[in-house]
């Protein structure tokens, strides 16, 4: 999918569930503070910052918020670095959960937005606190 959107001009990039994209990415603004937005068109929002692993530091996606066919996928690489911060998540939020950092919607979900959005905060200071990001 992010090879045809990259090909695909901007203009008619287009976002198949535009609220959704646009909830999760107002979730994410408040890192840009911190964080360098890499991406910001219509169907991708990424943020990326230093990682440090294995005592190395290198430039790397963080968090982002990509817009599929079918979902809205959010990507969170301080969950999958520390996952004891989605640790306690409920059942309705496991659902919507793909590997170990990635959430998928198709609907705004006010309930569940909430709690991904403690989650992220979470993740970041446990990652912070560890000293990986």
């Amino acid at each position: 999918m992010r090879q045809n959107a990259a090909i695909m001009p901007a203009a008619k990039q287009v976002s198949a569930f535009p609220d959704v994209f646009d909830a999760l990415k107002k979730l994410l603004r408040p890192y840009e503070k911190n964080l360098k937005v890499m991406e910001d068109t219509p169907v991708h929002y990424t943020l990326g910052g230093t990682l440090v692993y294995n005592g190395k530091s290198r430039e790397s996606m963080l968090m982002a918020v990509y817009s599929m066919k079918n979902y809205v996928s959010l990507h969170l690489v301080p969950i999958y670095i520390c996952p004891e911060a989605a640790q306690g998540i409920s059942a309705e939020l496991k659902k919507r959960k793909q590997g170990k950092g990635c959430f998928n919607f198709d609907s705004v979900d006010a309930k569940l937005f909430k709690e991904v959005e403690g989650v992220v905060k979470k993740a970041v200071v446990a990652c912070k606190a560890k000293k990986v990001i």
